[in-house]
């Protein structure tokens, strides 16, 4: 893995390998280009996660918001999950 997908992987070496090169490569992976992007994307989907246990407001609630579906079968899970605004079900 890290050699698959570390940005350098002709450097690595199991002598010089350190633990900066396995969260980089893990980061690539992953689609990011850092660890430190990596970190900030888990510590904003954590912050997330907060919101909707604490049962904050959603971002759109102030909004006029349309959700526009192919059919109507998680409206709602949708409005549980707390989607906002107007549902329009096209089938």
């Amino acid at each position: 893995l890290v050699k698959r997908c570390h940005s350098k992987p002709e450097s690595l070496t199991p002598n010089t390998i350190q633990l900066a090169d396995v969260q980089h490569a893990l980061a690539r992976e992953l689609g990011l280009s850092s660890w430190s992007k990596l970190k900030a994307h888990v510590e904003e989907l954590e912050a997330h996660k907060r919101a909707i246990k604490e049962q904050k407001p959603p971002l759109d609630a102030k909004v006029k918001t349309l959700h526009v579906r192919c059919g109507h079968d998680i409206q709602q899970q949708l409005k549980a999950s707390g989607f906002e605004g107007t549902f329009l079900a096209l089938i």
